[in-house]
């Protein structure tokens, strides 16, 4: 059996359709230009707040109120969520050369 991973299938397929994009980036050092348009795609399709089962943001961005803590726990799972994306662009394109 396999490890359990962070990600689903519809969530892995949406990273691997960006690894072209990402490897060209990184084949002329400029990664740095894909990480930022890369999160702002994930957080919009798999929005954090789904994750920890708090109220999803509506269409025009609206938020729900969240507590103090809630706001913390949330940027912790934001960072740590990228922190995973990252990661998982440099190890994915080593296993598949």
């Amino acid at each position: 059996m396999s490890p359990r991973t962070w990600y689903n299938d519809l969530q892995k397929a949406f990273l691997t359709s960006h690894m072209p994009e990402f490897l060209a980036l990184r084949a002329q050092s400029k990664t740095h230009k894909f990480w930022a348009p890369m999160y702002e795609a994930w957080f919009r399709q798999f929005p954090e707040e789904a994750a920890l089962g708090y109220t999803v943001p509506d269409a025009d961005g609206t938020r729900a109120t969240l507590t103090n803590e809630e706001l913390e726990l949330l940027l912790g799972a934001v960072v740590a969520r990228k922190k995973q994306i990252r990661n998982w662009f440099y190890f994915y394109h080593r296993t598949q050369g």
